[in-house]
């Protein structure tokens, strides 16, 4: 047990430094140590307790005891390798901002259809588009579905039950006019665009 400048025992991996910092540390399954200072005693007890238990839950080996933070870097180290640099941004983006928050944290094998339906609710109720919910349910089923192929997860929870045609419509796209075509051409002449 660790322990703060007056003597209170604050947790295993924690102390406070002279400074009156708060550190907390840990060496990971492969012999790294990896450390988290902070003012706030409260901050270094959640990174310690997530940092943990992620340690704990992304071996590829155990993949059914797996987070899915953990799959899902997994899953993406192998797309980096077989599609387009603009699909993994894509994916990145899509489970950054709206997968990670919902399912991140969670056993992969505890990821149930209602899950699923929740990351596309929320797009829906922050007034993403319905194409953007799309693209966010192409990566999310993509990922469980490469699960389920490698017998990580007996379905994959992001089936047809799971609702994602929602959100606000996309804008109408309007060709430009014949004058404006004729402008825009004459503009790009001597830029490296023009004969495209």
């Amino acid at each position: 047990m660790g322990k703060d400048l007056k003597g209170k025992e604050i947790g295993d991996g924690i102390y406070q430094q002279p400074n009156g910092t708060y550190c907390a540390r840990f060496v990971d399954k492969f012999g790294r140590r990896k450390s988290k200072r902070s003012k706030k005693l409260q901050e270094v007890r959640q990174w310690i307790a997530d940092a943990t238990y992620i340690d704990e839950h992304s071996d590829l080996d155990q993949a059914t005891d797996m987070i899915v933070d953990a799959w899902f870097d997994y899953w993406i180290s192998i797309k980096k390798q077989t599609v387009r640099p603009n699909t993994v941004r894509n994916y990145s983006e899509r489970y950054e901002r709206n997968i990670k928050d919902v399912i991140g944290k969670k056993l992969l094998t505890e990821v149930k259809p209602i899950h699923c339906q929740t990351i596309f609710s929320k797009m829906a109720e922050e007034g993403y588009k319905t194409t953007t919910i799309y693209q966010t349910r192409i990566a999310l089923y993509n990922m469980l579905e490469f699960a389920r192929e490698n017998d990580v997860l007996i379905t994959n929870p992001c089936k047809k039950s799971v609702k994602s045609d929602m959100g606000k419509p996309s804008d109408k796209k309007a060709a430009l006019t014949i004058d404006v075509q004729k402008k825009f051409l004459e503009a790009v002449v001597g830029y490296s665009y023009e004969n495209q």
